[in-house]
């Protein structure tokens, strides 16, 4: 895409967030006329930024009565959905928790998730926030 067009997108992304949500569809169709193809790469960035919002709110880590008495055994979660990841297989478990292969069905990849018992949910909230790094993509 040319650089130019990036500006665009990004110029009329920042004007339509500066609208209540309930004006931007309505601004889209004017500032974008019959660019068809600009208004809906606009609002495919709002829609994702609507689902980012409040991403880190909630932890990812699972916990449950039943799995942290070990009532439930790892690969009963294998084939569950925990929020928007899709559990494929258990890679292994430990003292410190379980650790499953799962697909990002928002971001459309691999992802390792590691759930913790419920004693160590603070710790864990802490750790997460100061090591969340993002995946850097395979060339």
């Amino acid at each position: 895409m040319a650089p130019e067009r990036w500006q665009q997108i990004e110029s009329l992304y920042q004007a339509a967030l500066e609208r209540e949500a309930a004006q931007r569809e309505a601004f889209l169709l004017e500032a974008c006329a019959d660019d068809e193809a600009l208004r809906r790469e606009i609002a495919s960035l709002l829609a994702a930024r609507n689902e980012a919002v409040g991403f880190l709110e909630q932890p990812v880590i699972v916990t449950s009565a039943a799995a942290n008495s070990g009532a439930i055994a790892g690969a009963a979660l294998v084939g569950q959905q925990l929020k928007h990841y899709q559990v494929v297989a258990l890679l292994g478990k430990g003292g410190m928790g379980e650790v499953y292969l799962a697909e990002d069905r928002l971001l459309g990849r691999k992802v390792a998730l590691k759930l913790l018992p419920a004693n160590s949910r603070k710790t864990a909230n802490a750790c997460f926030a100061l090591n969340r790094k993002p995946a850097r993509p395979r060339p």
